[in-house]
Formats: C-alpha cells, sequence, structure tokens
C-alpha cells in the first residue's frame, strides 16, 4: 500500500482539481497519455458475465445549503476490488469492506483536472 494515500482533491470549476505530485500517484504516464482510468474487469463464461472489478476507491464529501447538494471533495483511499458485483441498470453495485464495516459500493465516472488544464476521465469505485 502506498504510504501517501489517502489522497483528497478539492472540487473546482466541474471537475476535481490534481496537483503533479498527485497526479503522479493516482495515474500512470499512459493514462495520463489517454487522457483516462478504466477499472479493470475479470468476466467469465461465454456471456461474460462479473466475476470482479478493480479500482480506486473514493470517499466523497458535500455539503447542502438551500436544499441543493453539491460536492466539495473526493478522496481516494487506495486500489481495491469489488468482488461479486451486481447488474443494476446501467451501474455496477456491490459491497465492499471499507473502515471495517461492509459497504455499498457503486461505480461512477469524474473529471480530474491536472495543473497543465488537462483534463482525465477516471472511472472508479464509489462507497
Amino acid at each position: 500500500m502506498n504510504k501517501s494515500l489517502p489522497i483528497t482533491l478539492p472540487y473546482y470549476n466541474g471537475c476535481y482539481n490534481a496537483t503533479d505530485e498527485q497526479a503522479a500517484i493516482l495515474f500512470t504516464p499512459a493514462e495520463i497519455e489517454a487522457r483516462k482510468a478504466q477499472l479493470l474487469t475479470l468476466t467469465y463464461g461465454p456471456w461474460q458475465l462479473l466475476k470482479s472489478i478493480r479500482g480506486w476507491l473514493t470517499t466523497s464529501e458535500s455539503s447542502t445549503s438551500y436544499g441543493s447538494t453539491r460536492s466539495v471533495s473526493i478522496t481516494f483511499h487506495g486500489i481495491r476490488t469489488l468482488s461479486r458485483p451486481r447488474a443494476n441498470g446501467y451501474g455496477i453495485v456491490g459491497n465492499m469492506v471499507v473502515n471495517r464495516k461492509s459497504t455499498r459500493v457503486i461505480d461512477i465516472a469524474i473529471m480530474v483536472q491536472l495543473p497543465d488544464d488537462r483534463l482525465i476521465s477516471i472511472s472508479c469505485l464509489s462507497a
């Protein structure tokens, strides 16, 4: 496990902002060049049924004012594996142990902006 985790990114102007040091920890050079980071899936059988999904585990902090909720920051906790995922409409849902508690986890897609104004689309697991 990386000693510099968890990493918290602030939300500003419609995406999460990362420094160069945070981007070097979160993304590989190939992911930065492709401008996307995807979940790794393991499937089986002729119908390609999902067996497990591996990706960044995140939690987000939000604030509510005047009846509307907005995101404040997102925290990356490390790369984790979601076993026994279930399709739920267009998304994937499953359970994972987070901080010694079984937590419901869903897949999400977020945008991360680097200091040189490049955007990276990242798929991750949100607890």
